[in-house]
């Protein structure tokens, strides 16, 4: 019985030097990853350094695109996402193709797909707003149609945006996005950034970013 009380002593006079060890061992992150939601929208074009792209002589579309998705990330970092895509073109907008051919958009012409993206923080200004660059990726289903100029037939939208020259059921879709985010209230984030979007551009997309438990 002596012996038991001697090692039940010694065992719990480790176990309190150790605990406290263990706990300076464990590192506490100041700025956890968390998970969120987003939407963000941003109006769109495409112009003459386009044409190439989409076999086109001349082009002139426009359009609006709306994001919604889930995303993780730190408040003071990068963060990615998945997003769901809607992106219109509005009715007027013009193609010629490379043979002359010359194409309206409808009023319904849409283009509904998913993407992943990432933005990454290389920059932090007071602890407060983050520089960085936004890449995506991702493929859209194109519907609608597009009217012929002088009568004729409508087409299916697809057959009208081509892929570099080929006809295709899902369009490309890519972001290479100058950004800033910044913290506006606890767990909120907004985001503004502006560039290449295929198959366009956009000068500024607003994003709206929300954590779960965000500081």
């Amino acid at each position: 019985m002596k012996f038991l009380r001697s090692m039940s002593f010694f065992f719990f006079a480790a176990l309190g030097v150790a605990t406290p060890l263990l706990a300076q061992e464990i590192p506490i992150d100041p700025d956890p990853r968390h998970w969120g939601v987003q939407i963000s929208i941003s109006p769109w074009s495409a112009g003459e350094k386009f044409r190439g792209l989409m076999d086109a002589r001349d082009l002139d579309i426009s359009g609006r695109s709306v994001r919604v998705g889930i995303s993780r990330g730190r408040m003071r970092g990068s963060e990615w996402g998945v997003t769901y895509l809607r992106r219109t073109i509005n009715e007027g907008s013009r193609l010629v193709d490379y043979l002359g051919r010359t194409y309206n958009f409808g009023e319904s012409v849409r283009l509904t797909g998913v993407m992943g993206e990432q933005f990454g923080s290389f920059g932090t200004i007071a602890n407060r707003v983050q520089i960085g660059v936004l890449i995506g990726g991702g493929l859209a289903k194109v519907e609608g149609l597009v009217f012929p100029s002088g009568g004729g037939a409508p087409r299916d939208a697809r057959e009208v945006l081509t892929l570099f020259a080929h006809e295709t059921s899902f369009q490309l879709l890519a972001r290479a996005e100058i950004g800033a985010a910044i913290l506006v209230a606890p767990g909120v984030k907004v985001r503004v950034s502006g560039g290449f979007d295929w198959p366009g551009t956009t000068v500024v997309t607003i994003t709206g970013l929300y954590f779960f438990g965000g500081q």
